[in-house]
């Protein structure tokens, strides 16, 4: 669904400035910047999730001859391509966005009270909700078939919604499974029965 979303992004009138605003200024100096690095290092560790309860727990699935660190950079490398293949299907309807809202006459400026052209910098102000807002726009792309973008796209984000939860339901289980001392010869792993008796 992103591809999809990607490829209909960049054909649209003023991606190729969002584009430009996302990979075409690089300064150099930002990496001595430590806020930075203590940005990225915060983004990283909450989409990868090293060392939480989560990892330790689907971790412990693996074969006892598992090649972990080839696992782990294929995870590293699929999260990190996921984002950047994210980020310019995100900055194209960013870029469409500044785009159609110059061509009506602009924003209107508060200081003066006149409308104003604006910049994909400033359309690119609204924080870590711009993704919704840019993805919820960005369904107006596919004309006729609008609705029914709409609704896969966000069934797929309700889906990986839910993988997360069932993740952190068997990081519970699987504490309280290990804390009433029961061991994985004597029982199944806490899959498929484990739900059931936390229904009941």
């Amino acid at each position: 669904m992103l591809v999809v979303l990607l490829i209909r992004s960049v054909t649209l009138d003023g991606a190729a400035d969002g584009i430009e605003f996302y990979i075409g200024k690089f300064d150099s100096e930002v990496l001595g910047d430590l806020d930075m690095w203590a940005s990225a290092c915060s983004q990283i560790l909450f989409s990868l999730s090293p060392g939480f309860g989560t990892a330790i727990t689907m971790s412990s699935y693996t074969r006892p001859k598992e090649n972990v660190f080839r696992t782990c950079m294929v995870v590293v490398v699929c999260n990190s391509a996921f984002s950047l293949v994210g980020g310019f299907a995100i900055f194209s309807i960013v870029g469409n966005i500044t785009f159609r809202l110059n061509a009506a006459g602009g924003v209107l400026d508060e200081a003066t009270g006149v409308m104003a052209l604006t910049t994909v910098a400033e359309q690119a102000s609204a924080g870590t909700g711009l993704a919704f807002i840019a993805i919820a726009d960005g369904m107006r792309a596919f004309g006729s078939g609008t609705n029914a973008m709409s609704v896969l796209f966000f069934s797929v984000l309700l889906t990986l919604g839910l993988d997360s939860t069932f993740c952190w339901a068997e990081t519970f289980v699987c504490y309280m499974w290990k804390t009433i001392a029961w061991s994985r010869e004597e029982l199944s792993p806490p899959t498929g029965k484990s739900w059931a008796a936390c229904a009941q």
